[in-house]
């Protein structure tokens, strides 16, 4: 279903997780199900804070990922 990218946090959750990309302490990590504007629920992760306010619009951001990385990440708009 093509989609516009854009939706809002349903539920989020902080983590914190081992890095895969290096030895060290961990990491926090902030995993979500966003509701996008044309109805699915998709499994995610979020960029940044989260607002106090989750309900605000969220777009996706594709960026490159390893290969077991295969959720799309999504940042809280500023512009909206």
């Amino acid at each position: 279903m093509p989609s516009s990218g854009v939706g809002s946090i349903v539920s989020w959750r902080a983590i914190d997780r081992a890095p895969t990309d290096r030895r060290g302490g961990l990491v926090p990590l902030t995993i979500a199900i966003v509701e996008l504007d044309e109805g699915p629920w998709v499994y995610t992760s979020i960029e940044g804070r989260v607002p106090s306010l989750p309900r605000r619009p969220v777009r996706v951001q594709f960026q490159p990922r390893p290969w077991h990385g295969r959720f799309p990440v999504f940042a809280v708009s500023a512009d909206q």
